[in-house]
């Protein structure tokens, strides 16, 4: 069908399936771009793109395709989701904290979110969304014993040493 329909953008994309599917990463990869090249818009092709290169972490290239997605889909919640994860994983904290924001804005209240957000406030010493964040999270889950000991944590670095001791116990407890 490729040779057949060869400015078809969605027969790249179920190639690149295929590839995928039989762990042929390289040809995949191949795939999802000639996608791309026949329709930049290409959603689908271009979140693959960006979730592999994220994997990999390989984060110029995961925000070259993230974006280029980003400026046709500006609520796509997997392709934001991806650039939050990038720049989480290079350590771009405070970069990253829009986008996990905004995820939170467009409804996802999935508990990563809410732990790697609450990481990025406590990485650029805003201690107060920190804290407020971990209490999101354990209104979540009460048993998260780690939201408990990066709680404790965020007061011990905030000096506040009684209630530093008193999450970090609660998550031995937990």
């Amino acid at each position: 069908m490729v040779n057949i329909e060869k400015g078809n953008p969605e027969y790249y994309y179920y190639l690149g399936e295929v590839y995928n599917e039989l762990d042929q990463p390289a040809s995949s990869i191949i795939a999802y771009k000639n996608a791309v090249d026949k329709d930049s818009t290409h959603l689908r092709s271009l979140f693959r793109l960006g979730k592999y290169f994220v994997v990999i972490q390989e984060k110029n290239q995961a925000l070259f395709y993230i974006e280029k997605g980003l400026e046709f889909y500006p609520e796509d919640i997997a392709l934001i989701n991806l650039k939050a994860l990038a720049l989480f994983n290079d350590s771009q904290f405070e970069r990253a904290i829009p986008w996990f924001e905004k995820l939170i804005e467009l409804g996802e209240q999935k508990e990563y979110i809410y732990t790697k957000l609450a990481h990025c406030y406590y990485k650029n010493w805003n201690f107060e969304k920190a804290k407020n964040t971990y209490r999101i999270l354990l209104d979540i889950d009460d048993t998260n014993e780690e939201a408990y000991f990066n709680l404790g944590h965020v007061f011990f670095k905030n000096k506040e040493l009684d209630s530093a001791q008193y999450f970090i116990k609660k998550s031995i407890e937990v």
